[in-house]
């Protein structure tokens, strides 16, 4: 997979730019982990990140291991119905923001008709987002995701 880098977070190029543009929108709000698979480790390691493998193997009691996350595209059963492990859509990647920020990445979505939430809002995982269905620029939205599409670092 190709990926866009959005703060140091390695992302898949369709998503990447509707991260970045719910960050700015939300007053340059700090995304934390997008994409954690292993065919991006070497951009994780280079902006000092972890694989889900890593993380899980520091973490194992409050992490899911990996091929059960949606920070690899992966099922985990509870943010998207199926089964455990199966390959997710491009929309349906999971990434985190500070527990702060999670109602102003919320806010600006809903504000652009798409919507955001939080498969686990308790506890140490607040800070996780998926999106609910497949986000649609409209209007000018268009135009800024392209844009902001060709403004992203390539890996």
């Amino acid at each position: 997979m190709s990926f866009l880098v959005v703060q140091g977070n390695p992302c898949n190029p369709t998503l990447a730019p509707y991260i970045a543009l719910l960050a700015k929108w939300s007053g340059g709000a700090e995304v934390n982990s997008i994409y954690r698979g292993q065919d991006a480790a070497a951009i994780l390691h280079a902006h000092g990140k972890h694989t889900q493998a890593e993380i899980h193997q520091m973490f194992p009691a409050i992490s899911n291991p990996p091929g059960r996350s949606t920070h690899e595209l992966r099922s985990d059963g509870v943010a998207y119905p199926g089964p455990i492990g199966r390959h997710l859509e491009w929309w349906q990647q999971g990434f985190d923001v500070n527990d702060s920020e999670v109602a102003a990445f919320k806010l600006h979505a809903s504000r652009h008709g798409w919507e955001l939430f939080q498969p686990y809002s308790r506890g140490v995982e607040f800070h996780h987002l998926n999106f609910r269905s497949r986000p649609v620029p409209r209007g000018f939205d268009r135009v800024q995701v392209i844009r902001l599409r060709a403004t992203l670092p390539r890996h």
